[in-house]
């Protein structure tokens, strides 16, 4: 009996023992559960009513790398420095766009004299998209109807009011339908500005021709406190053109490739580089043919 009562004894003992532990245990987790908290509580600055959230994402012109798609973003700065009389003079440089049509390269054009287009690729003016703030714009007419593709002139486009160009070139027509399967040129013009500029150059080139006159203005204000904006933007440009090949030293001598067609027996190549040389194609447009026909 006395060794039962003593084993119960060590027993209950063990018992108390582990209970006092594990007490122990529980307080100590729920003092650092209740500190935690509290120091996260005075880490933390208390708000202020005067505290305000600007949202400006709208208003922040992005710069082609955060964009969905490829974008090439042409700014006005450089517009600008270039002194450029159409935005397709600056689109041209990009080496995705093609020069197919535009004032140098309109000599033969009757259709659409001095039109200036965007053809990224060289797909043709008809397959790229030129929106204006987002919103298709109405396509330039041609002057005869000689399967002339209706396209839109840049032309039209005052250039002092341009803010940014920004040129889509991969998955486009997806969105926009198949005239954008070359790609979209996305013209935005600015939409608030307080004051006048105005804007005047001229040129000429070294053979005193080719003169080119520039006059152009941009003009804003904005009214109901500053919740109503006007701008209005006009732009004048003549060139007088080139003159004729007789006019350059390079042209006067009338350079050209003929063939020699006794080079069997003459022992000279087939084909000559020779000056004064006639073109068949006489001035007017006059075929030059055999003696006896004109």
């Amino acid at each position: 009996m006395t060794a039962s009562k003593s084993n119960r004894a060590r027993a209950h003992g063990k018992d108390r023992t582990f209970r006092d532990l594990l007490l122990a245990a529980t307080a100590v987790t729920a003092g650092f559960g209740v500190s935690l908290p509290a120091m996260a509580q005075e880490s933390r600055p208390a708000a202020s009513e005067s505290d305000e959230l600007v949202v400006t994402g709208s208003r922040a012109a992005r710069s082609g790398f955060a964009a969905p798609t490829p974008t090439a973003v042409i700014n006005s700065e450089l517009v600008d420095r270039q002194a450029a009389t159409g935005i397709g003079a600056v689109l041209v440089q990009n080496p995705a766009f093609k020069g197919t049509r535009n004032p140098g390269a309109n000599a033969t054009n009757t259709s659409s004299p001095a039109q200036w287009t965007a053809d990224l690729r060289g797909l043709g003016g008809q397959r790229t998209l030129v929106l204006v703030n987002g919103s298709r714009i109405v396509p330039f007419a041609p002057a005869s109807n000689l399967n002339v593709p209706t396209t839109t002139d840049l032309n039209l486009i005052p250039t002092l009011m341009i803010d940014r160009v920004e040129v889509v070139t991969g998955g486009a027509s997806a969105q926009y339908g198949s005239d954008a399967v070359a790609g979209v040129v996305n013209i935005l013009l600015k939409r608030q500005m307080d004051g006048f500029e105005v804007r005047a150059q001229a040129g000429i080139s070294q053979e005193s021709d080719n003169e080119t006159l520039r006059i152009g203005f941009v003009g804003g204000r904005s009214f109901l406190s500053d919740r109503a904006h006007l701008v209005i933007s006009g732009d004048y440009d003549r060139n007088d053109g080139v003159r004729d090949i007789y006019t350059r030293d390079w042209g006067s001598n009338q350079w050209m490739i003929v063939n020699n067609t006794g080079w069997a027996t003459n022992g000279m190549p087939a084909l000559l580089m020779s000056t004064n040389v006639n073109n068949a194609l006489g001035a007017g447009g006059v075929i030059v043919g055999p003696a006896g026909f004109s």
